[in-house]
């Protein structure tokens, strides 16, 4: 495990002298001593530091109180006081800064340790969390599915963006309002509205599920077919806090069963006449009579085949609900089109998925790895899977030095850097994909770089997080998964992954291994929704 980098922020030589040598004995990393505010915060500009050790009062015109909040707005950093002041006005002032620790001179080395340790806790776990909320709310707003969340009192604290379509409601002119007032439920044949199921699931405790022919008034006035639960939400001790629920339009599930009904009943009517024809031909021929007992197995079966579309039919039900409410005309068909293809990409993006979440537990296989062969290969598959109404790509590949790694992962890395390559590249005339290596402060460095469509670099630090997709990149397949799979692989590794590019300049990807390959298999993996730089 690397050793943390405090920086030291102290006007007093002799002091700062003493608490630099003090943490050199415990076992950290001094990354600077400075005697001011202002020189703290040029340090943090430049370097990587883990926690901030501040005096609250410097001869300087920033005072330490004034650093620390000037360093929590920009960096973020933890920082711990470490100061001979314990007034109480003092100690209020610096509480709003939020500080990770309070260590009053004079100390000893066993509470100053105990102060950076806490701190270096509590902001891990704090980012952690950080992290995992940026990626619930992702997921959460991108779900084809509506989903409204309350208290146990019913009153909406959060909706996602297919429940505001669905409602008529924006989440901001919702929260705090009463579900009733914003998810209005009827009865789609009386008319009438449905009993108020949030208390019941919290007074049960229960999951409740809606019976057939529910409708959501939508605040425009229009009314929509919907299957919904609701469900209790309950805290760490069991507690019952909320409850949410998850609804979406049905329109085109119960339209395709009406179709699909009337279709089985029409082939059910001529696989019984036919049945009829074959009994009055049974004693002229026993071949006509196994073929009347195959044509009537052959009946059940396609009676019962032919409810599997309805299972398929999903998310994008609104679209046929909103444009297409009889016979399906060509554009009709257009869109169910769209729905086949988008729950073909779903099971897909299941997939890659539960593959970057499996990242987290699965264990390193570590080796040597001939990273010159293995990128070979991938290109040539990648080459022989390519799109035959595009030129085919041309590779270089230089001799790359081998790498210490779970081989299996990192050939996955290949797989999706150079993948995405030639499908960003495929429309130039002459696609054109280098790889190789380059030395940076000493470390070898690995690069995919392509002449293909690129990307603004303002974008470049959203390209890891999975699920999101850059403007402009409508047109091209995939759900924003690959790289979010690269990054998530380097970081088991103890790596980075890092990209650059330029709108229609083509787009360089980078990776790396860290110096000391042995602490590879230790190396802590990310949250799913890290928007960290890699």
């Amino acid at each position: 495990m690397s050793k943390a980098r405090i920086l030291v922020v102290e006007d007093e030589a002799i002091i700062a002298a003493d608490l630099s040598d003090r943490l050199g004995r415990m076992g950290y990393a001094v990354a600077a001593m400075v005697p001011s505010g202002a020189q703290a915060l040029e340090t943090l500009a430049g370097s990587s530091v883990d926690l901030v050790l501040m005096d609250i009062f410097l001869q300087d015109a920033m005072t330490g109180i004034e650093a620390a909040e000037a360093i929590r707005a920009r960096h973020g950093t933890p920082v711990v006081y470490v100061t001979s002041h314990a007034d109480t006005p003092t100690l209020e002032r610096a509480a709003l800064t939020g500080p990770f620790g309070y260590v009053l001179k004079p100390f000893s080395e066993r509470e100053l340790q105990v102060a950076i340790e806490i701190a270096l806790y509590r902001h891990k776990a704090e980012s952690r969390l950080r992290n995992m909320e940026r990626w619930l709310t992702t997921a959460l707003q991108n779900v084809a599915e509506a989903v409204v969340a309350t208290d146990r009192d019913g009153t909406v604290l959060l909706l996602n963006r297919e429940a505001e379509r669905l409602t008529g409601w924006e989440e901001r002119d919702a929260r705090g309002r009463p579900l009733a007032e914003v998810l209005r439920v009827l009865d789609g044949q009386t008319k009438q509205p449905v009993p108020d199921l949030v208390q019941q699931a919290v007074r049960e405790g229960l999951s409740i599920r809606l019976a057939e022919h529910i409708c959501v008034h939508a605040k425009t006035g229009t009314q929509v077919p919907i299957d919904d639960s609701v469900a209790p939400i309950r805290d760490d001790s069991g507690a019952i806090t909320g409850a949410v629920v998850a609804f979406h339009d049905c329109t085109p599930r119960r339209h395709t069963e009406d179709a699909m009904k009337e279709l089985t009943f029409q082939l059910e009517g001529l696989l019984r006449e036919r049945t009829a024809e074959l009994e009055i031909e049974r004693e002229r021929s026993a071949h006509l009579q196994s073929a009347n007992i195959e044509l009537e197995a052959f009946s059940r079966s396609v009676s019962h085949d032919l409810q599997a579309p309805l299972r398929a039919v999903n998310g994008y039900s609104h679209l046929l609900m909103a444009n297409y409410t009889g016979v399906l005309d060509d554009e009709g068909r257009g869109f169910l089109g769209v729905i086949m293809r988008n729950s073909r990409q779903l099971a897909q993006t299941i997939d890659d998925f539960l593959r970057l979440v499996r990242l987290r537990n699965e264990a390193l296989r570590v080796s040597s790895i001939d990273m010159t062969r293995l990128a070979a290969e991938v290109a040539a598959e990648a080459t022989r899977q390519g799109d035959a109404t595009n030129p085919i790509p041309v590779f270089h590949i230089q001799q790359l030095p081998p790498a210490r790694g779970d081989p299996a992962l990192i050939r996955q890395v290949w797989v999706n850097l150079l993948g995405n390559a030639v499908k960003f590249s495929r429309q130039r005339a002459q696609p054109s994909i280098d790889v190789g290596t380059r030395v940076e402060s000493g470390e070898t460095v690995y690069y995919v770089r392509d002449n293909g469509v690129g990307f603004d670099p303002a974008d470049a630090d959203k390209l890891f997080i999975a699920f999101a997709r850059l403007p402009g990149s409508e047109e091209y397949e995939g759900i924003g998964i690959g790289l979010a799979t690269v990054a998530r692989i380097m970081q088991r590794h103890g790596g980075r992954v890092r990209a650059e590019g330029a709108i229609n300049g083509g787009a360089s990807f980078y990776f790396s291994f860290p110096p000391e390959q042995g602490q590879a298999e230790d190396a802590e993996p990310p949250d799913p929704a890290d928007d960290e730089e890699p």
